[in-house]
């Protein structure tokens, strides 16, 4: 699925956006350092991301579920990097309001996005892209269930075009 490599590389995009936002805003420029931080923030993130299941919770359809998750990935990979910058000591470079507004903005940046791109997927799904159409044998009522059953998992991407009957 194409999802399997637009979504982490949104996330991606979203962790080192936000990172770069908040540099340019605090010094007007972005050191090595943060270009650094950024990555491996965004390497230990989408790793954690396996992990926490928030790279598969867009197949769930649940976006409480996904919100959690993002979440709980971030805050994993904010005390991953502070255990590294503590280690390393590398911590000392970065300015801590930086440091701080960055922790706040990139989970939310990251929300966003998959908002957006769950938003524009349901639109896709409602117009008809990506979705399967199936033909049921059968206009009876065990043909109706299955029909009704399809008509309310919309997630399933899958539509009705007919019934097929064979009585003249």
């Amino acid at each position: 699925r194409s999802l399997d490599l637009l979504q982490p590389t949104l996330d991606a995009a979203a962790i080192l956006g936000s990172l770069y936002a908040i540099k340019i805003i605090a010094r007007g420029w972005m050191d090595d350092a943060a270009i650094v931080l950024g990555l491996l923030a965004a390497i230990i993130f989408l790793i954690l991301s396996r992990i926490t299941g928030l790279a598969r919770s867009s197949s769930r359809g649940n976006a409480n579920y996904e919100m959690t998750a993002v979440m709980l990935t971030w805050a994993m990979t904010v005390l991953s990097l502070a255990l590294i910058g503590f280690a390393t000591r590398y911590g000392q470079v970065f300015a801590r309001s930086s440091m701080l507004c960055w922790v706040i903005t990139a989970p939310m940046t990251v929300a966003l996005l998959r908002m957006l791109v769950r938003i524009a997927l349901q639109s896709a799904i409602r117009r008809g892209y990506a979705s399967r159409r199936v033909a049921i044998a059968g206009i009876n009522r065990q043909g109706r269930q299955p029909a009704a059953n399809i008509a309310t998992e919309p997630g399933h991407r899958i539509r009705v075009a007919g019934f097929f009957a064979d009585r003249v």
